[in-house]
């Protein structure tokens, strides 16, 4: 009854993560003030940390602007750049300028990922990459905002007997295990 009487989520301000990546020109933040991305997206870049990067504070830092952080060139941060495909991951990163090259490449700003200590976010300092290419920028689903996370979506909770695992993999007592527990012990102690 459920399957046939189904009608899908629609709502305004969500979009599929899949939609969101066919996009081929990505907005810069002052773009983004006047035309928001759904709320259930983030922008997210391919990054490695390079051998010996940044090891000194002085290291990559803008000369003209101190503040500013460590700026350097973004090009090899590509998807089928062996490092990224050894030690790479997708941080979560902001547009803040498009190249000259018709949306190819854009100048991005690097997150600092929660739990992971960079010399450039220990030092108070953000990570820019220009010529930083648009293959290597992706969009994410934020926390909890996935369409899993949608309002109405069909859900089935899905039953596993118990007897296909083994029984030392079932471990976990529930209430009732200890109450009889608890009447063993009795029984122990009444012999």
């Amino acid at each position: 009854e459920h399957v046939k009487d189904f009608v899908p989520y629609s709502s305004e301000d969500y979009v599929p993560i899949k939609e969101m990546n066919k996009l081929k020109k990505l907005r810069t933040l002052k773009e983004l003030e006047d035309d928001p991305y759904p709320t259930n997206v983030r922008t997210v870049c391919a990054y490695f940390p390079e051998v010996g990067e940044i090891v000194e504070e002085s290291e990559g830092e803008d000369e003209s602007d101190p503040d500013q952080g460590w700026v350097d060139d973004g090009s090899i941060y590509t998807l089928d750049n062996p490092d990224y495909q050894e030690y790479g991951w997708l941080w979560e990163c902001q547009v803040l300028e498009r190249g000259d090259d018709e949306g190819k490449t854009y100048t991005v700003e690097l997150v600092s990922k929660r739990g992971v200590d960079t010399t450039w976010s220990t030092a108070g300092k953000s990570r820019q990459l220009t010529n930083y290419p648009r293959d290597s920028i992706s969009f994410a689903n934020e926390m909890y905002q996935s369409d899993q996370h949608l309002l109405g979506v069909f859900r089935s909770y899905i039953r596993i007997p118990d007897e296909i695992f083994p029984q030392q993999w079932r471990d976990l007592e529930t209430e009732d295990d200890e109450e009889d527990d608890e009447e063993d012990d009795e029984e122990d102690d009444e012999e």
